[in-house]
């Protein structure tokens, strides 16, 4: 949703320069959980919540071909299913960060 909080006057004239705007945003945030001072490790992930729905398009810049494939999910996944997700997704993270 737009919001006026969020408008910017960036030249302090009184005229807002930046001006909220509503748009579909799409987000995951996933966390990796440290145990045992790194001995060990688990993984947790959610979407961010939102207020309400908007149909909308994903557009990327593609470097290097274009992002991963992102891993298959079934249409009605367990608890597990979405840890193996999740755990995959962080995987790939790790080794683009070291190629």
């Amino acid at each position: 949703m737009a919001n006026e909080l969020c408008n910017l006057d960036l030249d302090n004239d009184g005229v807002d320069d930046v001006i909220s705007q509503p748009a579909a945003l799409l987000g995951l945030v996933a966390k990796l959980l440290t145990i045992d001072g790194g001995a060990e490790y688990s993984s947790a992930g959610t979407s961010l919540f939102g207020l309400g729905g908007q149909n909308a398009k994903i557009k990327y810049d593609a470097q290097d071909g274009g992002p991963p494939p992102a891993p298959p999910l079934p249409p009605d996944p367990t608890k597990e299913d979405l840890q193996d997700f999740v755990d995959q997704i962080l995987q790939q993270i790790k080794k683009s960060r070291s190629d």
